[in-house]
């Protein structure tokens, strides 16, 4: 996961890799190197906030510096998501709905939460 490949150019090997789409943040060490999940800004499936990564230090530089890795989590409108999906015809819209309130994958769940559209 950290060596270079024709995708990422062979410049120099990196210390921090960072990716998305599994939708739950974390940030794991291996061996003096990070991997980091920046989470999901619409669909987290660990709590029901929106979550970003801010990454920050200085790129390219050869030399041990420091830098950090933040999280932020905020509240976002997940009743005018379910809404909006809602209007657009979304098929699934119960299933996707329950995972937007509770940050459980729907594929977990047997059926939606009460209350939410089938």
């Amino acid at each position: 996961m950290f060596s270079n490949t024709l995708f990422t150019g062979f410049g120099q090997e990196p210390q921090i890799v960072g990716y998305g789409d599994i939708h739950t943040a974390y940030a794991r060490n291996f061996e003096l190197r990070t991997l980091f999940n920046a989470g999901s800004v619409g669909n987290p499936l660990d709590i029901p906030l929106a979550c970003y990564a801010v990454l920050e230090g200085r790129y390219g530089v050869e030399a041990p510096h420091p830098w950090s890795l933040h999280f932020v989590r905020l509240p976002y409108d997940i009743e005018g998501e379910i809404a909006a999906a809602e209007a657009s015809g979304m098929p699934a819209i119960g299933h996707y709905a329950s995972e937007l309130r509770t940050a459980v994958y729907r594929g977990l769940t047997a059926a939606p939460l009460t209350g939410s559209p089938a």
